[in-house]
């Protein structure tokens, strides 16, 4: 489960940004929206959290920051000596932050124990990696690594230290100035840091445009019989028509995908491809398989613009099943940007479950909650908001400066 995350300079984000799960003392929807932990240091966790925000304010950049933690995670272990780190962004609209460097920290709560995770890079090499672990109140250091590109100094906790010393040596041999330790050690007999690499996987971060040209594929994957019994449950719950589906692979290992829908005259269903299919039931389709992944392994689903193609009340049809307890057994979470003011309602979310992104006058972006407004449970949150009472919405010039300045063509 994750706790927060914090990034500095990067993409629009110029200074330190946190964005946190943690519930706050309010006690509003904790049956339904919250996961208790059972951990005293962070006792409450939100099972889902919504950003707002005007195009180009940062929601997307915000997901990206964390969609580029796991890239490192993922890829470093790939990197060629000396080559430079993909998609490191700074700020660019000041010299001092397109010089600085990336910081990003990150908190999950695994098997009782909380990982916090930092890294601190720019485009040669990794500056800082530190995994400090909290058992109970007190942080462990389980590894520190400092270095300037060139030459690294390792710390460690007593965790690495009992009999390790040969395998230590050999992390830290194989570990490059452009790479993180963290894979390299699991990838290579790290018992200890398994878990988080594990926890690390079940995140899905996603962009829809990036999914719909997957699609076929990641259908393949994730049909077996229980997962396509889910899909074809959810299909029917949404009412795009979909009586069934069929999966099956040709001769030359390509995947097809053919949906049955109703006929109207008789009660043979008739089979449409995969592209027959409208925008708002493709992205259904995927957003179902995803859901179904997520519930089954207890991961984090971080979505940009989950509403894209689909009615509102579908949307909050499936955060309600985020929150649902009796479906939502494994405590899997969600993040999700979206424009839906229709969402903003105080019996679909707490305040500390809604967050907002806004550029200030130099470009950077900042992020903030709605707890942070401290508005009345009982007030319309969502009038506030188009009224512009929490920021987070775009201002727009006067139309008749279009007039003024001949900028319209009336075809005279």
């Amino acid at each position: 489960m994750l706790i927060d995350f914090t990034v500095t300079n990067y993409q629009s984000f110029r200074d330190p940004t946190n964005f946190s799960m943690e519930c706050t003392s309010d006690k509003s929807l904790r049956e339904t929206n919250t996961i208790a932990t059972g951990h005293k240091r962070h006792p409450y966790l939100n099972k889902t959290a919504v950003i707002y925000g005007a195009n180009a304010s940062g929601k997307s950049n915000f997901l990206n920051a964390i969609g580029f933690l796991m890239f490192l995670i993922y890829e470093s272990h790939k990197f060629q000596v000396n080559q430079p780190i993909p998609k490191v962004s700074p700020f660019l609209l000041d010299e001092s932050s397109l010089n600085s460097d990336i910081k990003i920290n990150a908190k999950f709560l695994i098997d009782d124990r909380i990982f916090d995770y930092s890294v601190k890079l720019n485009q040669n090499f990794i500056r800082e990696e530190t995994m400090m672990v909290y058992e109970n109140f007190k942080p462990q250091l389980w590894y520190r690594r400092t270095g300037d590109g060139i030459n690294y100094k390792y710390e460690y906790g007593i965790h690495f230290k009992r009999g390790q010393q040969k395998l230590l040596d050999i992390w830290e041999k194989i570990t490059i100035p452009n790479t993180l330790y963290l894979p390299k050690a699991v990838a290579n007999g790290c018992e200890i840091l398994k878990p988080f690499l594990i926890n690390i996987e079940k995140v899905i971060l996603t962009k829809l445009e990036i999914q719909k040209n997957m699609m076929k594929n990641i259908f393949g994957f994730y049909m077996q019989q229980q997962n396509k019994d889910f899909i074809k449950y959810l299909l029917k719950f949404a009412d795009v028509g979909i009586k069934d589906f069929d999966i099956k692979q040709n001769s030359d290992n390509e995947i097809i995908i053919k949906f049955l829908h109703h006929a109207n005259l008789n009660d043979n269903p008739i089979a449409f491809p995969l592209d027959a299919q409208s925008d708002g039931t493709q992205n259904f389709l995927l957003l179902s398989i995803l859901i179904n992944n997520i519930l089954n392994t207890g991961g984090i689903l971080i979505y940009d613009e989950m509403e894209s193609s689909l009615h509102p009340l579908l949307v909050q049809r499936v955060i309600e099943m985020f929150h649902d307890p009796k479906i939502n057994t494994k405590n899997a979470q969600c993040i999700f940007t979206t424009h839906n003011a229709g969402l903003l309602q105080n019996e679909l979310f707490r305040r500390d479950q809604i967050w907002f992104t806004e550029k200030d006058n130099q470009g950077a972006s900042h992020l903030y909650s709605l707890s942070d407004y401290n508005p009345r449970k009982d007030e319309d949150w969502q009038k506030g908001y188009l009224k512009g009472k929490f920021g987070a919405i775009p201002f727009f010039g006067d139309w008749p400066e279009l007039l003024q300045r001949g900028l319209i063509n009336h075809g005279q």
